[in-house]
């Protein structure tokens, strides 16, 4: 199913820079950009860009409300791409919907991008500091979690487990947010220790049950390192 789109005539268009109006300049050939499918079908428009002559940035071409840039898929698509990627692999919904392995990874990155950019990280008083493991040969992730009573998401993911990453997250929380920490989760991995009791000494620091009681087996003694806090009601 294809739909025609023309826009209305001596209409004026949004530079891409700016998204200021500019008159117009001439027309280029027509493209196809893929909407939402409708019962089953294939949906696409059909669009010839304009370009304008803005007054700041010369000869562009024009902003779409519903596609960016040189993608081939608008923006609800996108959307609609995301959303099941969450279900599937993006590989399965590649095959599913008829795009490329491309147009789902450059739909989860937008979505992705949108939510970062618009997140709201006030109010935060609980942290949980965690690594996974995400290749053969100890290729870790670091996490980092919001864990208050009724909000619980994921904040940062950083690649490695070193000082340098765990940093990384609180130069990208800022200092007034970090100050209002009351809690914080790890395990016993040194580099995070170092980052924590640097970066939230008012916070109560909060250790892995399951590690601590790992180490005593194996015969270790536990000493907490000096201004660590520990709740010994959850060890």
């Amino acid at each position: 199913m294809v739909v025609s789109i023309h826009r209305l005539k001596n209409s004026k268009c949004l530079c891409s820079q700016c998204q200021e109006p500019s008159p117009g300049y001439d027309r280029l050939g027509a493209r196809r950009f893929r909407f939402v499918p409708l019962w089953g079908y294939i949906v696409e428009f059909l669009y010839a860009h304009r370009r304008i002559q803005c007054p700041r940035h010369g000869i562009v071409v024009e902003a779409l409300p519903w596609a960016d840039g040189k993608s081939p898929i608008t923006q609800p698509f996108k959307l609609f791409l995301a959303h099941w990627a969450k279900h599937l692999s993006w590989k399965g919904v590649a095959v599913q919907f008829q795009v490329s392995w491309k147009n789902v990874y450059d739909s989860v990155k937008h979505v992705v991008a949108y939510g970062l950019k618009h997140r709201d990280l006030e109010g935060i008083r609980h942290l949980g500091v965690d690594e996974i493991q995400y290749a053969r040969g100890h290729k870790y992730l670091t996490l980092v979690y919001q864990v208050d009573k009724f909000r619980r998401r994921l904040l940062f993911i950083g690649k490695e487990r070193r000082v340098k990453t765990l940093l990384r997250f609180f130069y990208q929380f800022g200092k007034e947010r970090s100050q209002k920490i009351v809690t914080i989760c790890s395990d016993l991995w040194k580099p995070y220790l170092k980052v924590i009791k640097r970066k939230l000494p008012q916070a109560l620091h909060i250790l892995d049950r399951f590690h601590i009681m790992g180490y005593l087996r194996r015969g270790g003694q536990y000493s907490p390192p000096r201004n660590l806090s520990t709740a010994q009601g959850r060890l």
